[in-house]
């Protein structure tokens, strides 16, 4: 059915994946898959079981509102669409999504794929909010976890000689730890009302993060590892050991098509750091732990109207999966899931 998905979505050759990915990453993890699954099966008149839809999703982590699911994909054979297989999955995903505690579902689907999203009263966030989609493949991953320690070509020169300088200079890169939690809430809201001057938008969730410290420290740096939901690393000021002037947020993701990845939640630098190579610094380290970690992509999202973010994201070797794919992203927040986990089958 990941085939047949692709060749709906008139990408053929993309699915890279072998039945023994999909055992190993989402059946064979004990107490710690990478994704899960609901499938919708078609019972003969014999009593045997046939699949003929499903839909795959995993835990994500929102900087404003903690945990949130994600839906990589979801398909319905074509003989069964229209009766209502599509929307009793999706349905089975929301209840998923509200039974957890989480507050939003989320995923992405391509621009001209809209109109079921749409019928069930999700948003399209690219619409709604400019949120474009960006990606790095393995190769550009290995370019840029390399790249304070050989020159690239031409037009990543600037980005890698900030890099490679204003390290030794101005800060240095580790894992987050859990004693960073509170700078970490710190530059987390500093980040919501960056984002309030840059959209231009009344938005309280933006500035006033629901997060909190406890929840942090519970969600990325609790004991148990496999209860973790996100992972950070931090940039921290030579002059001053204590003070952080960057993060950033990050977790694993899963696409059917090639495997393991990892997503980027949020990058955050302080202004008065802005422009030394901090960011690029930060995200050279996800994509070094992208690759040590065998992921195949690294994904994140952004606004629009942030056009130096673009800007700096286009001159790491960046593609813009929005621009270049036509992929669009949605989501349902609580009212709108719990609304649709209550509905009958509309059909």
């Amino acid at each position: 059915m990941i085939r047949e998905l692709a060749v709906y979505e008139k990408m053929p050759e993309e699915p890279r994946l072998d039945r023994q990915v999909l055992e190993r990453d989402g059946f064979d993890r004990s107490g710690d898959p990478l994704f899960r699954t609901f499938v919708a099966e078609r019972t003969a008149d014999d009593g045997s079981r046939e699949p003929i839809g499903y839909a795959l999703y995993y835990s994500k982590y929102n900087t404003w509102e903690g945990r949130t699911l994600w839906m990589e994909d979801l398909y319905v054979k074509s003989e069964y669409r229209g009766s209502g297989v599509g929307f009793a999955l999706m349905q089975a995903v929301t209840k998923q999504t509200v039974d957890e505690g989480c507050a939003r579902l989320e995923w992405n689907c391509l621009d001209w794929n809209q109109k079921f999203y749409k019928k069930l009263g999700a948003i399209n966030s690219t619409e709604t909010d400019g949120w474009q989609c960006y990606r790095l493949t393995a190769h550009q991953c290995s370019q840029l976890a390399n790249a304070s320690h050989k020159s690239q070509k031409e037009s990543h020169r600037n980005c890698i000689n900030s890099i490679s300088m204003s390290t030794k200079a101005m800060f240095t890169i580790r894992e987050g730890r859990k004693e960073d939690c509170r700078q970490l809430l710190d530059m987390i809201v500093e980040l919501g009302h960056y984002f309030k001057t840059v959209t231009g938008a009344d938005n309280k969730q933006t500035v006033s993060p629901v997060v909190s410290i406890g929840q942090l420290e519970e969600n990325g740096f609790c004991a148990d590892e496999s209860r973790r939901m996100f992972s950070t690393f931090v940039a921290e000021s030579v002059a001053d050991p204590n003070q952080l002037v960057g993060y950033t947020m990050y977790y694993p993701k899963f696409s059917t098509w090639t495997g393991r990845g990892v997503w980027m939640e949020s990058l955050y630098v302080k202004q008065e750091f802005r422009g030394t190579g901090a960011g690029a610094a930060l995200m050279a380290a996800v994509a070094k732990k992208a690759l040590t970690d065998g992921c195949e992509r690294f994904e994140w999202d952004s606004y629009e109207c942030n056009h130096g973010s673009m800007a700096f994201y286009k001159k790491l070797g960046s593609i813009d999966t929005t621009h270049d794919y036509q992929i669009v992203v949605f989501r349902l927040n609580e009212p709108e899931m719990k609304q649709l986990a209550a509905r009958a089958d509309p059909t």
